[in-house]
């Protein structure tokens, strides 16, 4: 039961706490079992094949292994001392000034700074000033007007009141008879007070000094027209600038042209002129070439002359010896008187 190791850990360790303290089982008892498990799983094997008479198994017999010859160690080359590291030559620290910059640029930034700080306070002054510098100083009618339009439109804010809303004029004088529900009629009183309060909105702006919407038409007018000439003004201007432009590429580009052709021109004259020199030259050098071969040719004739005299000459002695040696041969005393041809 020990070499088997669920039941070991299971049943046989429960078994074993019963009987001993559980921390000297978990310690001692458990850990050396599970450590010699291997041995003891041997063991168990070897005498289960003693009782069925196995074979043991037999050992590997031992081989004579190769020892290695004891020759003497071959000296490890002297390793070559490594050349001197040239040192670098000291250089110069770095002054703080480039670090830093420059004085001038410090200036301005603080003038920056105070011309920021000036522009937020006038800001917050102006922000501060109340709007009185707006309003003008008001007649007595026109307050009045004003006083009159006020408890006009507080008495048309009386919800509450039980009296009904008065009939438009419009309505009254036209006699056409028009059929209306309720809620025709409710839309149209809309629309008159919405109409009324446009109307009424604009008189309070025009009597405390505030431009009408006419006026404000006008100046865009205007201002649209002046946007529209500058443009134009503009395009115009670029226009201009690009025709200019177009030319002075012509000019350019004729100019560029003109120097081409006579840088053209100046080649060809050099090149007429070169070309001439060689063949002067060439010609003077086949006259050369020719008088020498003439003079050649007749100090060849000249040698040929004297050749065929000197072979002439021997000919006629050679005739005169041989005449010689036959009357010799024939009369050897007796020698004819020597006769020379007359030739």
């Amino acid at each position: 039961f020990c070499s088997i190791l669920p039941k070991l850990q299971s049943w046989l360790k429960n078994k074993w706490c019963h009987i001993y303290d559980q921390k000297f089982v978990e310690d001692s008892v458990l850990p050396n079992l599970l450590d010699n498990m291997g041995d003891s799983l041997k063991l168990v094997s070897n005498l289960n094949d003693k009782l069925q008479n196995k074979p043991s198994a037999k050992k590997p017999s031992t081989v004579t292994a190769p020892q290695p010859f004891n020759l003497t160690k071959v000296k490890p080359r002297a390793v070559p001392m490594p050349e001197p590291v040239p040192k670098l030559k000291t250089t110069n620290h770095v002054p703080i000034s480039t670090y830093k910059s420059p004085r001038e640029e410090i200036e301005l930034l603080k003038k920056k700074e105070q011309h920021r700080k000036q522009s937020e306070m006038l800001l917050e002054n102006v922000r501060g000033m109340s709007a009185n510098h707006v309003k003008t100083a008001k007649s007595v009618k026109t307050q009045e007007r004003l006083n009159t339009i006020v408890k006009q439109s507080d008495e048309q804010l009386k919800f509450d009141s039980h009296k009904a809303r008065p009939i438009p004029k419009q309505v009254l004088e036209n006699t056409t008879p028009i059929k209306l529900n309720a809620a025709a009629i409710l839309r149209e009183d809309a629309l008159y007070a919405k109409r009324e309060e446009e109307e009424l909105k604009k008189i309070v702006g025009v009597l405390s000094g505030e431009g009408t919407d006419d006026n404000f038409q006008v100046w865009k007018k205007q201002r649209d027209e002046e946007l529209r000439k500058e443009e134009a003004e503009h395009q115009a201007r670029k226009k201009m600038i690009g025709l200019i432009s177009y030319e002075e590429a012509m000019l350019a580009k004729q100019k560029l042209t003109e120097s081409n052709k006579n840088k053209v021109h100046k080649m060809r004259i050099e090149a007429d002129k070169m070309l001439k020199e060689y063949l002067i030259s060439q010609l003077q050098q086949e006259e050369e070439t020719r008088e020498k071969v003439l003079s050649i040719q007749e100090s060849h004739q000249q040698a040929k002359v004297p050749k065929s005299t000197s072979r002439i000459s021997s000919g006629r002695w050679s005739r005169m010896s041989t005449r010689r040696a036959r009357h010799s041969c024939r009369s050897p005393l007796k020698r004819p008187p020597r006769r020379w041809s007359a030739r």
